[in-house]
């Protein structure tokens, strides 16, 4: 498939399961661990914003009320990300 416009990337990641989905363009992770880490980052920025009252506006859109229980719900899936990562770099 061709992108519609000349500056819409071809190739990106898409992360979807138990936790907000979005997707990482190939620009910024080359494979699938850096794309896990830089949605973890993305999202974890998001969640610290919520939880200091901070605007989300030009953070990754996440598809929930920007409240800190789910700001809370959203770290704690993260954390699970970042152990297998963890695992991932020990291997």
């Amino acid at each position: 498939m061709v992108p519609a416009e000349p500056d819409v990337d071809e190739w990106l990641w898409v992360i979807v399961g138990d936790l907000p989905p979005a997707y990482i363009v190939m620009d910024n992770a080359e494979n699938a661990e850096a794309a896990l880490e830089a949605y973890v980052g993305e999202m974890r920025a998001w969640a610290e914003a919520v939880q200091l009252g901070q605007p989300t506006d030009e953070l990754i859109p996440v598809n929930v009320e920007p409240t800190p229980a789910n700001a809370d719900l959203l770290l704690g899936r993260l954390q699970l990300l970042d152990a297998y990562l963890e695992q991932e770099d020990d291997s």
